[in-house]
């Protein structure tokens, strides 16, 4: 189990303006034990279930590895943040959501279209494609449909790579703001989006987005 503790600071009207103690974790391929779900529930007021997450609970073995149907993280997630409120009603509990990068382990990534990503380089995720129209409307779906869907488990999204779409240009950076906007529309005001303003690149500098502190929960 990796997991990373923050205090973040929480904007919305139900949850109270406070300084709270965050986690974000994951386990591969297993599930978190019960005495992690113990410490987990116990120790955080806002907790994230990173990708991959249990995906041999939760995944379909015998898909192709490189399908989402392999991950199933949207069903991981549901599942686990049911395991910790059943143990913690008030955790809030936040699906992991990439900006910038598909990875594929998502099920409603098995609708993304080759314009909708710019071509894989040496195996890594490939960037999506801001200039496509139909890319943001599918990435503000997905996104809003797992969290609406999920019979009240998913309490929002944690956004990461906020650099990395910064990074592709001023007019990506103001798509993604009107993205973010929209899922916000659509999700509703009083659900958490916390994004990842902060990289520390391979060569040592500093990238950050904070432009849209404004128009998230918290980073």
């Amino acid at each position: 189990m990796v997991v990373c503790t923050l205090l973040l600071l929480t904007l919305t009207a139900t949850f109270a303006q406070h300084v709270r103690q965050y986690g974000h974790a994951y386990q591969a391929p297993a599930d978190f034990t019960p005495e992690q779900y113990q410490q987990i529930a116990q120790r955080f007021s806002v907790f994230t279930v990173e990708k991959r997450h249990a995906f041999g609970v939760y995944g379909n073995s015998s898909a192709p590895a490189n399908s989402p149907e392999r991950y199933n993280t949207i069903k991981a997630t549901v599942g686990t943040a049911r395991k910790l409120k059943a143990i913690n009603s008030s955790i809030r509990v936040l699906m992991y959501w990439n900006s910038a990068l598909h990875y594929n382990m998502y099920e409603c990534e098995s609708q993304v279209q080759p314009s909708w990503i710019h071509p894989n380089i040496d195996g890594k995720p490939p960037f999506y494609n801001y200039n496509n129209t139909d890319f943001q409307k599918w990435w503000v779906s997905c996104a809003s449909g797992a969290v609406l869907n999920s019979g009240g488990a998913i309490d929002g999204l944690f956004l990461d790579a906020g650099p990395k779409v910064a990074v592709q240009g001023s007019a990506a950076e103001a798509i993604w703001g009107r993205m973010v906007d929209e899922l916000r529309e659509k999700i509703g005001e009083d659900r958490f989006v916390v994004y990842n303003g902060y990289r520390a690149s391979q060569t040592g500098t500093l990238q950050a987005s904070l432009n849209f502190i404004g128009k998230t929960t918290g980073v």
